[in-house]
């Protein structure tokens, strides 16, 4: 389930960006029994034609469709509708039907990610903690929650282990949608409140509110795509090992250790040596990967 989040937050992301407006105050005429709508017949007609894919990575995809990133291969349909079904929006200004859409592959990216080093429970609840403002007689309440957070507590209340964390989203594809509607008060508001929702890891409530979204919207608000995944990963290593290393280098090392974890590539002027000892004395490790990548 997390994974579907995942991928329709990464849709419904772009899609705060897209340009503010409302709807036009004019419904349109309605359709005969034809199998499309009079005003689409020649678009439906150009997007029936096969799907290639040129040298620059560009290729077309047909609305509603899905596929699959890692394989250039399209699969099911993103969208329960067709153009016979002659589907519109709540207030029947529009129809579900985007003008254009078109995908673009990542073939190259730089991947900014950093670690994160911590060594013991005050440390760690100043950079993770939930920070609460009192007055008075304490200046503030600090806590972690979740189970990830009460692990990491554990481990380093033990005196044995130091935490190692490091973080990064990397985009593999770029999906534009073009549309004919900008997007409109109600439709803005449910995404924030979606992504607000997400980012206080309130996954069931996010994924109740882009159900809405899409089944009250569909495409319609639909601009751009960045298709991708988020990664993660904590490693906590021997105290003995960073005493003797130093924190820079345990950093250092950790960071290599994510991009051979995740697979994402990198370089480095450090030795295969370094890197070896540091996983040798990686007493526990937790990886983490929401959306659809390598790894």
């Amino acid at each position: 389930m997390k994974t579907y989040i995942a991928i329709l937050a990464l849709l419904i992301v772009a899609a705060v960006n897209a340009q503010s407006g409302t709807t036009t105050d004019t419904k349109p005429a309605e359709d005969d029994d034809d199998d499309c709508p009079t005003c689409c017949h020649h678009r439906h007609r150009h997007r029936l034609e096969p799907i290639t894919i040129d040298s620059t990575r560009y290729f077309s995809v047909l609305p509603g469709v899905g596929y699959e990133p890692l394989l250039d291969d399209i699969t099911t349909n993103l969208f329960d509708f067709s153009y016979s079904q002659k589907r519109r929006t709540p207030d029947k200004f529009s129809y579900l039907v985007p003008d254009q859409v078109e995908v673009r592959k990542v073939d190259h990216q730089d991947v900014d990610y950093t670690s994160t080093f911590v060594s013991n429970v005050h440390q760690y609840t100043e950079k993770w903690g939930s920070k609460v403002n009192i007055g008075g007689t304490y200046d503030s309440v600090k806590g972690s929650f979740g189970t990830s957070h009460q692990n990491a507590k554990t481990y380093l209340t033990k005196g044995s282990t130091s935490l190692a964390s490091t973080k990064a989203n990397v985009e593999l594809y770029d999906l534009t949608v073009y549309t004919s509607t900008p997007l409109a008060q109600e439709p803005r508001f449910i995404i924030e409140s979606a992504l607000c929702a997400l980012e206080y890891g309130l996954d069931f409530d996010a994924a109740n509110l882009l159900s809405k979204f899409l089944g009250d919207y569909g495409s319609t608000f639909l601009y751009r795509v960045h298709l991708g995944f988020r990664i993660s990963s904590q490693d906590f290593v021997s105290n003995e090992y960073v005493k003797q290393t130093g924190e820079q280098q345990v950093s250092h090392s950790a960071s290599l250790g994510f991009l051979d974890l995740f697979n994402i590539g990198g370089s480095t002027s450090s030795s295969t040596s370094n890197l070896d000892e540091y996983t040798n004395n990686v007493n526990h490790r937790t990886a983490i990967a929401d959306g659809c990548g390598p790894w």
